[in-house]
């Protein structure tokens, strides 16, 4: 809960949330219409002659189902699917509020959410199959538990998306050792394993060793422990376009010494997100005993919106992503026009360029 809640389930909280507002400006028109269809006679709930009100307010609510339902969550060290387990059953909780609301003005819609949106890389062939076994579990019993009828034939379908194999390098072909590609996704969520640099040949041996330090020597330095490798993937994935979010636990080891290079890393690729420069602006505007309270306000809103509490968070979980924000900050910009003044951006700037 403590990873997947902020990195997954509250970006997709916030377009319910959306979504929903969008909803409720239409009931207004589709209780007039019905009102009107009632007195002339005909039902107010006559889906082949939907009126503009009703078919927007289905088609919003059907979009967000399916998008609920196509959401691919990985976690490329899954040991045995705990992260994943919590995933899937978050995301049915969500799809059943989506579910519930539209039932109440006359949308049916059933569980879309299935257990193969859920993505793992795992190196232990014990722990990968357990994982599959775990996330069906969770799947079943939800289902269960909420008064659905789960898949009878077969109860549970094969899961080829929980991979057996390592996630930082690929030795398929020993005689040309490779980084390994990750599954595309909309989250990244994990526990990566954790090794420090002295006691990483002694636990996998040399060759392996030597082999993944010469591979990401460009990227890490060779004395970084296990886990940053995990996250320079992670990092790669987003500055990819592969991913919009991503959060991996670490221990504090991860802010000292040559692992602090990966967190760099991630600051930078964050630093490159068209709208980082404007939230920090903002955030220097929000300061200026110059800026209106009617402009502070917005800004308290949109920063609180960009933040989020994955911000208040222990510093031993890293998270990175935007989506949804980006509208939100470009919203705010368009009504700060007057207040952003260039020496707000140009405090900005010397702080993204600042160790």
């Amino acid at each position: 809960m403590t990873l997947v809640e902020p990195v997954v389930m509250q970006p997709l909280r916030r377009e319910w949330v959306d979504v929903r507002a969008k909803c409720e400006t239409l009931v207004p028109k589709i209780l007039e219409e019905s009102l009107k269809a009632a007195k002339a006679g005909k039902s107010g709930l006559n889906k082949r002659k939907a009126s503009k009100p009703r078919a927007a307010f289905d088609r919003l609510l059907t979009e967000f189902v399916h998008r609920l339902a196509h959401i691919r969550i990985l976690d490329p060290a899954c040991g045995s699917g705990n992260f994943l387990f919590v995933a899937v059953q978050l995301l049915l909780d969500l799809e059943k509020e989506v579910v519930t609301y539209g039932a109440a003005y006359g949308v049916t819609q059933l569980p879309q959410v299935r257990p193969t949106q859920l993505l793992g890389i795992e190196i232990n062939p014990f722990a990968q199959e357990l994982a599959q076994v775990v996330i069906w579990i969770g799947y079943l019993q939800w289902m269960y538990h909420n008064g659905f009828h789960p898949p009878r034939d077969p109860v549970l379908d094969p899961m080829v998306t929980i991979e057996n194999r390592d996630a930082i390098l690929d030795l398929s072909n020993p005689a040309h050792p490779k980084e390994p590609e990750w599954p595309e996704a909309d989250f990244i969520i994990g526990n990566p394993p954790f090794l420090g640099d002295k006691k990483m040949r002694r636990e996998l041996g040399d060759h392996y060793v030597t082999t993944l330090r010469s591979l990401y020597a460009n990227r890490l330095p060779g004395q970084s422990d296990l886990c940053c490798y995990w996250f320079e993937k992670g990092r790669q994935q987003i500055e990819r376009g592969r991913c919009s979010r991503a959060g991996l636990l670490a221990t504090q080891g991860i802010r000292g010494g040559a692992n602090r290079v990966v967190l760099k890393k991630i600051k930078e690729t964050g630093a490159k997100l068209p709208f980082v420069n404007d939230v920090i602006a903002m955030y220097y505007c929000l300061l200026d005993e110059k800026t209106s309270l009617s402009a502070k306000a917005s800004i308290v809103f949109a920063l609180l919106y960009f933040i989020t509490p994955i911000d208040v968070i222990p510093d031993f979980i890293l998270a990175l992503g935007y989506t949804d924000d980006a509208t939100v900050i470009a919203s705010t910009i368009l009504l700060l026009k007057s207040q952003l003044k260039t020496e707000h951006y140009e405090k900005a700037k010397a702080s993204l360029e600042k160790e």
